[in-house]
């Protein structure tokens, strides 16, 4: 579904993210995981169209992004990011309504405003759609926020439920300043929506969350992709040591296929 030929970027005389070849199927929620400055969310923002790469290309549903109208490809394609800063008194119905700006000309139809409706009713946000979102919570604020991507990815309302499908979700570190509680929250409910035939890409630093909810990973040093595949064919000592400089244990958890890292100081 989204394939990466070639691509790099370079800003001025620094290359921040070198060649890379990388594709990515629908029904997974793949993290991008590397220190700071390794070229995760330039890689980003090269799949979002924002960064347009040096060589090469950035191809969704066999079709090069720059080759998509704005309103078409904001219908495939949704970004979320760290910092989502709204200053008018909108409240929640009205933010997450945003996400069906591509969708309609002039006033939201029927199929906006039910999709807007099952939308907050499956981020559990029922009890805050008439709350002016300034007066929210971080965490809120950014569940509020998937509300809004998810009812722009969604293209219908089947029993009850917003329905997408072969749609690419970017998540840019949407985790940052959240308790575990909401990454958690965010965190489900992204990997159910890429198991419901989505590709989800998300750029996340805990690694240990990451090997709990990913499909697969792409662990990233220095502009380059060093690894990637699923958790158990990538997350190893030697991988760690090689992306982070960190010694490290991988321990199995008790009654699951999942495992840990445990880091050594």
């Amino acid at each position: 579904m989204l394939e990466l030929k070639n691509i790099s970027f370079d800003a001025k005389t620094k290359t921040l993210l070198h060649a890379t070849d990388l594709s990515m199927a629908s029904g997974e929620l793949v993290a991008i995981v590397g220190p700071n400055g390794a070229g995760k969310s330039t890689m980003m923002r090269c799949i979002s169209g924002e960064n347009l790469p040096a060589t090469g290309g950035v191809f969704w549903r066999g079709k090069n992004i720059k080759e998509y109208s704005t309103t078409h490809l904001a219908k495939e394609r949704a970004m979320l990011t760290q910092a989502n800063n709204v200053n008018t008194n909108f409240n929640v119905n009205e933010i997450v309504m945003i996400g069906r700006y591509p969708h309609y000309d002039y006033n939201p139809g029927t199929v906006d405003t039910e999709t807007v409706s099952a939308v907050i009713s499956t981020q559990n946000l029922k009890t805050f759609s008439q709350r002016n979102y300034n007066t929210l919570s971080g965490g809120e604020q950014q569940r509020v926020h998937l509300a809004r991507v998810t009812a722009q990815l969604s293209e219908a309302v089947n029993n009850g439920e917003p329905w997408a499908k072969e749609k690419l979700l970017l998540l840019d570190e949407p985790l940052n300043n959240l308790d575990i509680r909401y990454q958690l929250d965010i965190l489900r409910a992204v990997k159910t929506f890429a198991e419901n035939g989505n590709t989800v890409i998300a750029v996340l630093h805990d690694i240990n969350l990451t090997l709990q909810f990913a499909h697969k990973i792409i662990l990233m040093k220095e502009g380059r992709v060093i690894a990637f595949g699923t958790p158990s064919e990538i997350i190893n000592e030697k991988n760690i040591m090689e992306c982070f400089n960190i010694p490290c244990q991988i321990l199995p958890v008790n009654n699951s296929d999942k495992k840990i890292i445990h880091f050594i100081n």
